[in-house]
């Protein structure tokens, strides 16, 4: 998978083995720590829509990274549609949802 994360162009930190891709091409990587703008980490996902040209990461904001880490999965559909489950902090399993590629979250 370090293969496939190099000829996204996927950033190190979202280096994984899972992708998920939706039918517009979006590509989402799920990662366990992820920096949020106040240097909080947090579980989110590295997003690109460019092929991989680009990325940005979006973090679920009240979620926290677990240490040591787990493994997050992600799974795209329709829509701009994203479902994201990681381990939140607390040790417990945590699933988020998101209908605008990761910009806002709603746990369920």
């Amino acid at each position: 998978m370090a293969l496939i994360a190099q000829l996204l162009r996927v950033p190190a930190v979202a280096c994984t083995d899972t992708f998920a891709f939706s039918p517009d091409g979006t590509a989402y990587v799920p990662n366990e720590k992820c920096m949020d703008a106040n240097g909080v980490s947090r579980p989110g996902v590295a997003v690109s829509t460019d092929n991989g040209v680009n990325w940005v990461v979006e973090t679920v904001p009240d979620a926290k990274s677990i240490s040591p880490g787990s493994d997050p999965s992600v799974a795209a559909g329709t829509n701009n549609s994203i479902c994201f489950g990681y381990v939140n902090v607390d040790g417990h399993a945590k699933i988020a949802v998101s209908h605008d590629r990761g910009l806002h979250w709603v746990q369920v």
